[in-house]
């Protein structure tokens, strides 16, 4: 196409640009924004104040109001909360874990939960499976690395079997 060279050497520039609006009134490069992804997965992260974790690995949150679409925000290199980010965010938040008591089990299984539905988690389930998130009747963590299913571990966890 004609525009294309066009395209991409502006992609290129504005990735370096602090234009993204965040939803704290400021304003970031597109590589330090992430954009809604599943909304139950935001309302399930409430609690811990998604806000909060995802300042913990660098990124600020788009204002509610941007709209990009995801082509765009692709190429700008804008994270969308998915699969991938929700396991960064997991890990993060797990290292402080010491026991099963540092758990909140109703949202890490609505999390699980909501992990399942996402298309990309794939290519980030082997990560999180490593994870030492899964609270034992004796107080330890552990890592769904032995094949526990996570689907039947978020479904325990949310408190629906």
């Amino acid at each position: 196409e004609f525009w294309e060279p066009l395209a991409k050497a502006c992609c290129r520039r504005l990735k370096s640009v602090r234009f993204l609006l965040t939803r704290g009134g400021e304003f970031v490069t597109p590589g330090e924004a992430v954009v809604a992804g599943s909304s139950a997965l935001e309302e399930a992260s409430a609690p811990f104040a998604t806000d909060r974790l995802v300042a913990q690995i660098g990124l600020h949150p788009a204002h509610p109001s941007l709209s990009l679409p995801a082509e765009l925000a692709r190429h700008l290199g804008v994270r969308r909360l998915d699969a991938s980010l929700a396991v960064e965010l997991l890990a993060e938040l797990s290292s402080g874990w010491s026991d099963a008591g540092d758990v909140d089990t109703r949202w890490l299984g609505t999390v699980l939960k909501e992990l399942r539905r996402d298309p990309q988690l794939s290519n980030s389930l082997a990560s999180l499976r490593k994870l030492r998130v899964l609270p034992l009747a004796d107080g330890r963590l552990e890592s769904a690395a032995g094949g526990a299913p996570l689907h039947l571990l978020g479904a325990l966890l949310a408190g629906e079997l």
